[in-house]
């Protein structure tokens, strides 16, 4: 599955759990973490400081795993990346 595809996943999930669609900075937080890029280059391609893109992806991780009702992590914090790690079936393959 490509990244704009997962994106519009989390989109729907998200919208189905809480009513909301996802705001521009969690879809940021979302695609970064996809590439596999962490929280300060994210910071630094929003214009948002580290700690608003760190609280937004807790917040974003914490939705998708209610939403979903199953854990979902940054896919990042795996490495390497465990296929058999819930957080990395959303990697792009």
């Amino acid at each position: 599955m490509d990244t704009e595809t997962l994106i519009q996943s989390a989109d729907r999930a998200i919208h189905q759990s809480t009513g909301e669609h996802l705001k521009d900075l969690q879809v940021a937080v979302l695609r970064g973490s996809l590439d596999q890029q962490d929280y300060k280059t994210i910071a630094r391609a929003t214009g948002k400081t580290i700690e608003h893109v760190r609280k937004t992806g807790s917040l974003l991780w914490k939705q998708l795993s209610l939403a979903l009702g199953e854990s979902v992590t940054n896919p990042t914090a795996v490495k390497p990346c465990d296929v058999s790690h819930p957080s990395c079936q959303m990697l792009p393959r």
